[in-house]
């Protein structure tokens, strides 16, 4: 979980302690924001919580491709599933148990 006030190095900081700077970042979970004269110029997280953020983020852009496509599709070219159901039994695509 992020903090209220997420940590913070200043570029300087970052580059004289660069090194421990990213051991801690490996090490936690918050983003580090790197700082130039105070004002907000990067961020440095750990790669698995990148890697989270990058799936959340085309999740997201996977269901606003798909509302689109919805609201530009006609409501004639929907099958329901009943329908799509019953035509996998006739062709023994769906397990018996379904």
């Amino acid at each position: 979980m992020l903090t209220i006030l997420p940590k913070t190095v200043s570029v300087s900081d970052f580059q004289r302690k660069i090194k421990d700077t990213f051991k801690n970042i490996t090490k936690s979970s918050e983003p580090v924001i790197v700082l130039n004269r105070n004002r907000q110029v990067g961020v440095f997280m750990n790669l698995s919580k990148y890697q989270e953020l990058i799936e959340i983020y085309e999740d997201f852009l996977d269901g606003l491709r798909l509302a689109e496509a919805v609201k530009n599709t006609k409501k004639n070219d929907f099958v329901s599933w009943k329908k799509v159901k019953n035509d996998l039994k006739k062709k023994n695509k769906l397990p018996k148990n379904f």
